[in-house]
């Protein structure tokens, strides 16, 4: 803040309307989210700190009308075998709550689902679906659905 030709630090904004603006300078990095705009949620609340924690494999759908839908059995055994490894299963979609329930109704699906922005997700991964694999917050691996690992690789992924 700048009054009188002077500079001034201050911890809160002034109540002082003499005061002009110059510039803001982050006294605290830690306090800053590791990834700014990434916000993970369904109709029971927030869930980005629980998908950033321990073992994840995600599907990511940005749009579940227009995905494809070949590999989805595989996908299905992947992610049952990762359940059974401690590996949590989960899908992601920039849909609604209620398009997302059909979705896994429709697949005979019982795994925990959340809601995205449509444009994070497809920065994170540019096909629909893909496959993300987390580990603490970490990215381990991305995979377009053409190229989905084995479950032989993917064990592998999480143990190195």
């Amino acid at each position: 803040m700048e009054k009188d030709g002077e500079r001034r630090t201050f911890d809160q904004y002034p109540e002082d309307d003499s005061y002009t603006f110059v510039e803001m300078i982050l006294t605290n990095e830690e306090a800053l989210p590791k990834i700014a705009d990434f916000a993970v949620w369904n109709p029971e609340g927030d869930f980005t700190a629980e998908i950033l924690s321990g073992k994840q494999a995600i599907l990511i759908i940005t749009d579940i009308d227009k995905m494809d839908r070949k590999m989805l059995d595989d996908i299905e055994d992947l992610f049952q075998k990762a359940a059974q490894a401690g590996i949590q299963p989960s899908i992601l979609a920039a849909n609604s709550a209620e398009k997302i329930e059909l979705f896994l109704q429709s697949q005979n699906w019982d795994f925990p689902y959340y809601q995205g922005d449509a444009t994070v997700l497809k920065t994170i991964i540019r096909s629909n679906p893909g496959l993300l694999l987390l580990n603490e917050g970490t990215v381990l691996k991305k995979y377009h659905y053409r190229t989905l690992p084995s479950w032989a690789d993917l064990l592998e992924i999480f143990t190195r």
